[in-house]
């Protein structure tokens, strides 16, 4: 499908060119398929799509596992991040999926304690931060830095920088790195947006 559009085949001009780069691409980060391989971020928006039901039970149990162990970046080959599976577990929250509501305190807990060393954390992350401590009602004082933090990194032209979004393997050392400035200042933006009305609810200095 992705196939019909032009500027798939732009980014692909710089693979095929390369029989080294080709190879890289498919056999990089062991990506053929295994019957072990079953990634916590999947699974989540596998809940996202098919609901909560018999058959996704499995999947959601396991999910809470994975963030009550604090093992997530461990537990997805291509998504090595908290961050993302947290916001794939915020869709499933705008979808009405309630699955996951036990998770929220633990999961906001954790992320106004990573914005407290916002050194260690990226651009990205910060927004994916600032947005869900901000749809999920948590008032902490760190999200007003995160956005300040936000506005000051936005570049003349309007963009975000660019992060790594995904990965092709479980190493990282041996990985594809996969993200682009769009998607980056897509999270910025949202979280930009979502912050406004809250900030007016919680009558909180910008």
């Amino acid at each position: 499908y992705h196939l019909r559009y032009p500027q798939t085949w732009r980014a692909l001009q710089h693979i095929v060119r390369s029989p080294c780069k080709l190879r890289l691409v498919f056999r990089s980060g062991h990506n053929k398929p295994h019957p072990e391989h079953v990634d916590v971020v999947v699974n989540a928006n596998v809940v996202l799509f098919l609901g909560e039901n018999n058959a996704t039970d499995p999947a959601v149990e396991w999910i809470k596992q994975v963030v009550g162990s604090g093992t997530e970046a461990t537990s997805d080959r291509c998504y090595q991040s908290k961050y993302v599976l947290y916001y794939a577990l915020l869709r499933c929250d705008r979808a009405g999926i309630r699955a996951f509501d036990s998770l929220k305190g633990l999961i906001t807990e954790r992320l106004a304690e990573d914005l407290k060393n916002p050194d260690n954390m990226s651009v990205m992350e910060k927004a994916i931060s600032v947005l869900i401590l901000t749809e999920w009602g948590s008032k902490v004082p760190e999200i007003r830095n995160a956005v300040r933090y936000l506005l000051d990194a936005q570049r003349p032209d309007g963009s975000w920088p660019i992060d790594v979004f995904c990965y092709g393997g479980y190493k990282k050392e041996k990985c594809l790195f996969l993200g682009s400035e769009e998607l980056v200042t897509a999270f910025c933006l949202e979280a930009l947006a979502r912050y406004q009305p809250f900030q007016a609810h919680n009558q909180q200095e910008p």
